[in-house]
């Protein structure tokens, strides 16, 4: 393992695993080999595996691995040029070996019905420890690659990835739950479909109210409250704010709890897509910040707008001839006084004649 950074002054401490470049390709063979694309998050994760292959290694702390210094490393490899991924992702493609990798995020399901009987059967069946997955897609994948079952037969890590995000996202055959993915069965997100059929907050909002002793927001609180927020949220951007932070903003400044069960909804997002709030706040695409929608004025907010002062008229055209002569005659003035000859012009004042 190499212990020196990139462009690190002698002598100065260092702090976690910095890979050498020949195991950095490796690993990319690895992935390729897997069907599963090199972004930079997945490139450390298979740092890691293969550097915990031995027995003695499992037994050592996970080393830390900076990705700046694993990018930095990636762009003087001259094997190699970097793709930019989503947000400040980035992915390692070879130059001059093909790829194959699953698409992990498709939606379209290549599976037969017969094969998703024989993954719900086995999820159900689990208990106890054994129904405990990694919260990570890839950590999940790999564990259920390890444990050998029949159904994932001649599968490689990429088609595993994508059958764990289809468990979750679309079949709900898998969920979350307390830092774990484990069945559906057992995960928060099919009790709180449950409690949104019941009408009923989440078990985790019932223990905060009986704690907070915080009530639950009706509609007409919901919607003043969202109003009330966006306008005096600043982040993401002017009246926007991340669906995130819209139950703590709830409990914390409006001291009241927003249930989305409770209100016959089993995510927040849902609720916030509600037509009863149309009005009031609208979803980004991805979902992940909620903004303001702009109210049309009234009729009568229009007609108490002050009105645009009038300019004033311009003066009669006597008075503005009047002053034209005005000003004529005191330039006249002035020329006597300098000794010029004073000439008529139309338009000027005709001189006094002098005196024989």
């Amino acid at each position: 393992r190499r212990s020196c950074r990139i462009g690190a002054a002698p002598g100065k401490p260092l702090t976690g695993w910095e890979p050498t470049p020949t195991e950095v390709l490796e690993a990319l063979h690895s992935l390729y080999d897997d069907r599963v694309k090199p972004l930079g998050r997945i490139i450390i994760k298979r740092l890691h595996e293969r550097s915990r292959s031995t027995t003695e290694a499992e037994a050592l702390p996970k080393p830390k691995i900076d990705a700046r210094y694993l990018r930095r490393l990636c762009e003087r490899l001259q094997e190699v040029f970097l793709e930019p991924a989503l947000g400040r992702e980035f992915a390692v493609v070879f130059k001059h070996r093909r790829s194959a990798f699953v698409d992990i995020t498709s939606p379209i399901d290549p599976y037969p019905a017969e094969f998703w009987d024989q993954v719900g059967a086995y999820l159900e069946g689990l208990d106890g420890e054994a129904a405990l997955f990694p919260c990570c897609r890839y950590e999940c994948a790999s564990e259920l690659l390890v444990r050998d079952l029949p159904f994932l037969a001649g599968k490689c890590l990429g088609e595993v990835l994508h059958i764990v995000q289809l468990a979750t996202s679309e079949r709900k055959l898998l969920g979350y739950t307390a830092g774990h993915m484990v069945p559906y069965e057992h995960c928060d997100e099919r009790r709180k479909a449950q409690n949104a059929v019941k009408g009923l907050p989440s078990p985790a909002e019932q223990e905060e109210e009986d704690h907070d002793a915080l009530p639950i927001a009706s509609w007409a609180e919901i919607r003043d409250g969202l109003r009330f927020l966006l306008m005096d949220s600043k982040k993401p951007a002017p009246g926007a704010m991340a669906v995130a932070s819209v139950k703590p903003r709830f409990r914390a400044d409006l001291r009241i709890q927003l249930s989305d069960t409770a209100l016959g909804h089993a995510k927040i997002a849902d609720l916030l897509q509600d037509a009863r709030l149309a009005d009031v706040c609208s979803l980004s695409d991805d979902h992940s910040y909620v903004r303001m929608v702009e109210q049309p004025r009234s009729a009568a907010a229009r007609a108490r707008q002050i009105p645009e002062q009038p300019r004033p008229p311009p003066p009669p055209r006597e008075v503005q001839a009047q002053g034209a002569w005005q000003l004529s005659a005191r330039s006249c003035a002035a020329g006597e006084g300098r000794g010029s000859p004073a000439t008529h012009r139309p338009g000027h004042c005709t001189p006094a004649a002098s005196s024989k």
